[in-house]
């Protein structure tokens, strides 16, 4: 086994260990020690990684936020099919993303992934005026994020493309977006 692949199983138990406790836990009651008896790693292999809870959290944030869809058009066919492979992906990973949103993980990543949303789609909004652009964009992310959240709580029992093809109808409406491209055909 190469060493590649060992750190990459080491960083997965630790996380899949930190995932497992966040279920049950707060994020200030789980220490090393429950992470690396949980995930049967000793403690110096979770230092030589990361040096706190934080930074594998961090880590974890970082992944998901990478799987963010970039879409190529404003094509409705375009972002629905992006946006069923993002949630393909958060299906795969909804223990984590269920942690990752839950209230005393990270108050910030929630407010960070929204940020990061409306900067990439700003684009596509059908406003002029930027406050109301933003705002739209606000509302529909959120609604989205709340959609997400209430999936994954609900064990992801919705087909995803049926999730995702509604999660995008329903931001189209909220901001717009289907007037502009019915106004284009």
């Amino acid at each position: 086994m190469t060493n590649d692949k060992r750190i990459a199983e080491t960083k997965e138990k630790l996380r899949k260990a930190l995932t497992e406790l966040l279920l049950t836990e707060s994020m200030e009651s789980i220490s090393i020690r429950m992470i690396t008896d949980k995930a049967g790693v000793n403690r110096s292999t979770f230092y030589a990684h990361y040096t706190c809870q934080r930074d594998l959290i961090d880590e974890m944030e970082e992944e998901l936020l990478e799987h963010l869809p970039v879409f190529s058009s404003s094509s409705h066919e375009d972002i629905a099919k992006t946006f069923t492979s993002f949630m393909a992906y958060v299906k795969e990973n909804r223990d984590v993303v269920q942690v990752l949103m839950m209230e005393g993980v990270d108050r910030s990543f929630g407010e960070r992934l929204v940020k990061i949303i409306m900067d990439r789609y700003d684009e596509f909004s059908p406003f002029d005026d930027e406050e109301l652009s933003r705002m739209s964009y606000l509302f529909s992310v959120n609604g989205i994020v709340g959609i997400v959240r209430d999936w994954i709580n609900s064990g992801c029992s919705c087909p995803v493309e049926k999730m995702a093809g509604f999660s995008i109808e329903m931001a189209f409406r909220a901001s717009g977006i289907d007037r502009m491209i019915r106004k284009k055909r």
